[in-house]
């Protein structure tokens, strides 16, 4: 089942029926459906498909199977290509209209950086030289080397493709078509838990609820996104030296880098900390973000884990030796905190709320720090939108009942009491509604959130 990608799939669909040649790259973590988009904007080309797939390869086994593919793709007798560069000359000179695809780029190139870069000259000149009928897909799971074609100026490939698509996650409300008929305290739990990973959520059984799904998929041995988080472990996080480490630790909430660092008790690791994050950053793993209102101030910088399922994992179940009953581990080690888990989450969910509504006073979307010099405390608001009037401010939370009013009130106390606050509205965000009152501020239910 192909879900959402909308914008997606019409910038390449457009891009591909240009009358001029497009040369595309898509680029994300595994799993993220990079594959299944490209295939998906491919549906309805009346050109001819080459659709190749790399493997971690010799160059020659590689050709000898894009050789394989163009000759099934072009209806003609297998001709064998060893050399890539003959491989080009020849499509160049085709009269079809053709779209290359060729799929985890970084294998097609190789690990051998002179090699790589030759690779790269090669499908440089073939975007340069070849005719309009011609387009080119390059895609890839290796984050940070697809990311490094773009941003390396010595790279042949730089300012070569005319379309870049940064691939990630599926939102809130299209990964919620994968459970589509259960009540909005599920939607938000199971993207809480499990994200925006396609390949993930086609795996879950809703009626086996947020508790049955989390024994299946992720504790059991043999779970499908446990594999899946360990494997990222494995080629993505684990080569970072302490990379492990240092995601373990945001995973269970240290969040500023002074945080992390004083949970560190080796000095050598934490002289290397900068230099784990940035690496851990690049692999677009962890994000790093500041409060709205204090963009510069390296104080209150703050460390998050992008996907759901890795943060939940690094939270719950890294390490652990569960030999016993899942169900066990998850009454003792999980069900405790798993609410506030989620709530953090939600907060998450209802900030892409606020992007998808596309409204054209909004600056930014964010946190807001504050200092409450009354009571001589600080913190942070959950959501704050940066508008042409001030900031509007909102709390995000996740109850099963509806919103008491006395906890709204306290909301509102605390909001405009804070001196030096322009706020030109403030609002509450409640996963199950609000208990029925008169109070003059903006009320956002899950419901509402949740609607199409």
């Amino acid at each position: 089942m192909f879900v959402g990608r909308k914008k997606e799939l019409d910038i390449i669909k457009k891009a591909i029926e240009s009358r001029s040649k497009a040369a595309i790259l898509v680029y994300g973590r595994r799993r993220i459906g990079k594959t299944s988009l490209i295939l998906e904007a491919l549906k309805d080309y009346t050109g001819v498909k080459i659709v190749f797939t790399a493997t971690p390869d010799e160059i020659s086994g590689n050709m000898r199977n894009l050789s394989l593919v163009t000759s099934e793709a072009l209806n003609e007798p297998w001709i064998e290509f060893s050399d890539p560069r003959k491989y080009f000359q020849y499509l160049s000179k085709r009269d079809e209209n053709i779209t290359l695809v060729i799929d985890e780029y970084q294998d097609f190139r190789g690990n051998n950086k002179a090699e790589a870069v030759l690779v790269d000259a090669l499908i440089r000149d073939f975007i340069d030289y070849s005719k309009d009928n011609i387009n080119v897909i390059i895609s890839g799971s290796a984050v940070r080397v697809l990311e490094n074609l773009i941003i390396d100026n010595s790279n042949p490939l730089f300012m070569r493709f005319s379309t870049i698509i940064n691939l990630k996650e599926l939102n809130y409300l299209e990964a919620s078509n994968f459970y589509k008929n259960t009540p909005i305290m599920e939607k938000i739990a199971y993207y809480a838990v499990f994200g925006g990973l396609p390949n993930i959520l086609s795996q879950i059984i809703p009626e086996k609820g947020i508790e049955g799904n989390i024994e299946d998929l992720i504790l059991a041995e043999e779970g499908f996104a446990r594999y899946y988080v360990e494997s990222v472990i494995d080629k993505e996080i684990s080569p970072i030296n302490n990379g492990e480490i240092i995601i373990k630790r945001i995973g269970n909430g240290k969040k500023h880098y002074s945080q992390i660092e004083s949970s560190i008790s080796d000095e050598k690791k934490r002289r290397q900390l900068s230099k784990i994050l940035k690496e851990l950053t690049e692999t677009h793993l962890i994000e790093k973000m500041n409060p709205i209102n204090k963009p510069d101030d390296k104080k209150k910088t703050f460390y998050f884990i992008s996907s759901n399922l890795i943060r939940f994992y690094m939270t719950y179940v890294i390490g652990a030796q569960i030999t016993g009953s899942k169900r066990a581990y998850f009454e003792k080690y999980i069900s405790p905190s798993l609410n506030t888990f989620i709530s953090y989450r939600f907060e998450d969910i209802a900030k892409q709320y606020f992007s998808q509504l596309d409204r054209e006073d909004v600056i930014a979307i964010g946190t807001y720090w504050y200092d409450d010099r009354i009571k001589k405390t600080n913190g942070e608001f959950d959501i704050a939108l940066e508008t042409l009037d001030g900031y509007e401010i909102y709390e995000v939370k996740y109850y099963e009942k509806p919103l008491p009013e006395v906890l709204m009130r306290e909301e509102i106390e605390k909001a405009t009491r804070l001196e030096g606050l322009s706020v030109s509205n403030f609002g509450m965000i409640a996963s199950s509604g609000f208990e029925a009152n008169e109070l003059p501020i903006r009320q956002i239910s899950g419901k509402e959130i949740y609607k199409e």
